[in-house]
């Protein structure tokens, strides 16, 4: 859980927290087209 408390760390940097929601937004989109497609 390193990243998350980096992440709340960092929030008063709207650059870098963007960044970091950006990351997980795209992570969890991966995500959830491996996930239909193996279904």
């Amino acid at each position: 859980m390193e990243f998350l408390e980096e992440l709340w760390l960092n929030h008063h940097d709207p650059y870098h927290a963007a960044l970091g929601i950006g990351g997980v937004i795209v992570l969890l989109v991966i995500y959830n087209r491996l996930l239909n497609k193996y279904q």
